[in-house]
């Protein structure tokens, strides 16, 4: 059987699972799928690969919190790397601090109200629905969803996920993090089947 190869978007703003989805995904060798990732790290990005394109994507993969473009990305990834010692060094107080000890209690507050604080700022240089707004440029390119859409988020909110469901219509996948390559190959490939049988 001649397999089929899908082009599929793909984006992602942390490197480290951008990096292992798309060697998943493109080692998978299950007929008649194979898939092709065009990757992205941010809203702008991923819009300029749309626009850039001569042939349309065949699906679209989206997270859903996404930085507008590669300065906020940098600045995100910065601010990723700081939590990440803050986060250990909030470990390391923990596991030595005794009952009694009021300095290591103390420093165990402050930590934590900076974590706080860099989670905030993380949040704050994430458009929350990051992925929506690319699905939305694609439609407004293409002028309908023709092609799957799968979202993924670490936030399972019900709301935002029937807003996408009724954005996109019967094309619409979600899943939540955190997604095995195999998740979404598997849910790619439903949804492709599903798309081929409605266009008959």
């Amino acid at each position: 059987m001649v397999k089929k190869r899908i082009a599929a978007l793909y984006v992602e703003n942390v490197q480290a699972e951008l990096d292992y989805i798309i060697k998943d995904l493109e080692s998978i060798n299950r007929a008649p799928l194979m898939v092709k990732v065009d990757p992205a790290q941010s809203i702008v990005e991923a819009i300029d690969k749309i626009d850039k394109r001569e042939q349309p994507y065949d699906a679209l993969i989206l997270d859903m919190m996404l930085p507008k473009d590669k300065d906020q990305l940098a600045l995100l990834n910065k601010k990723e790397a700081e939590r990440e010692v803050k986060w250990k060094e909030y470990r390391e107080v923990i596991d030595k601090m005794q009952d009694d000890d009021d300095d290591k209690k103390k420093q165990v507050k402050e930590l934590r109200k900076v974590l706080n604080d860099i989670d905030d700022e993380i949040d704050n240089l994430l458009d929350l629905e990051g992925g929506l707004t690319i699905a939305k440029y694609y439609k407004e390119k293409t002028t309908e969803i023709t092609i799957p859409i799968i979202f993924f988020t670490a936030r399972g909110e019900d709301h935002l996920k029937n807003k996408c469901r009724n954005f996109v219509g019967e094309k619409f996948g979600w899943i939540e993090k955190p997604a095995t390559a195999e998740e979404i190959f598997s849910k790619l490939s439903e949804l492709l089947k599903k798309n081929s049988k409605s266009s008959k």
